[in-house]
């Protein structure tokens, strides 16, 4: 003979029932912000990919202004007065 009844271990049961799905709710939770981290990680990743090649083409267009500039300087003499008056403080260097 059972030394319980079935309303008794069902009764014991509820409470860890219970327990269970509140664990199961947490876990959940904590999944979900998990996710949230790593999509918010991944984006902010391809932000500074996206800032990363931006400032590269800028760099590459600095340049090739520089390069302008110093054959326009070089070449002809217009160039460094249209600088000069356009207050840009380059001066000629002899």
């Amino acid at each position: 003979m059972r030394s319980g009844s079935t309303h008794e271990t069902l009764m014991l049961s509820l409470p860890l029932q219970s327990q269970f799905e509140e664990v199961n709710r947490k876990i959940e939770k904590q999944a979900t912000l998990q996710a949230h981290r790593k999509a918010e990680e991944l984006r902010v990743k391809a932000e500074q990919a996206d800032i990363k090649r931006v400032a590269n083409k800028q760099q590459t267009e600095i340049k090739h202004l520089r390069m302008v500039k110093k054959y326009l300087t070089e070449t002809n003499p217009m160039f460094l007065e249209f600088l000069e008056s356009a207050g840009l403080c380059f001066r000629r260097s002899n």
